[in-house]
């Protein structure tokens, strides 16, 4: 099993440490192939440059029923494409995804994405 990352900055650079830390095998997908450099000297992982919302590019990964998908990056729209993708074209089940705009949150979880964060949501609960 891995935790493939897709997006995210230095979020999904501080998830992808820990999660190494943690023993598990770990794949970042990301745009920005400068980030992509930094992130293939700090960590032990294989680091993808490209657009994960491709298919091309998901399937560099190497998805594989058992394995996790955290997808983080900034547009709703990208994270909703990205994660089906992956059920339908990998049949994983393990999703999380991030939900910038709190009003899209049921919209993943009617299309079949369970595991949603939302960072606005979660600061209001605090409140």
């Amino acid at each position: 099993m891995k935790v493939v990352i897709v997006g995210g900055g230095k979020v999904s650079y501080y998830l992808a440490r820990s999660i190494i830390s943690k023993g598990y095998r770990v794949v970042v997908i990301n745009k920005d192939e400068k980030f992509c450099k930094e992130m293939a000297m700090k960590l032990k992982a294989l680091v993808i440059n490209g657009d994960g919302s491709k298919l091309a590019v998901l399937a560099q990964a190497e998805l594989m029923r058992d394995d996790i998908l955290v997808v983080l990056t900034p547009r709703d729209h990208d994270n909703l494409i990205i994660a089906h993708l992956a059920k339908k074209m990998f049949g994983l089940e393990r999703i999380v995804c991030l939900v910038n705009d709190p009003e899209n949150v049921d919209i993943f979880k009617e299309l079949g994405v369970p595991n949603v964060v939302n960072l606005t949501s979660l600061i209001n609960q605090t409140l």
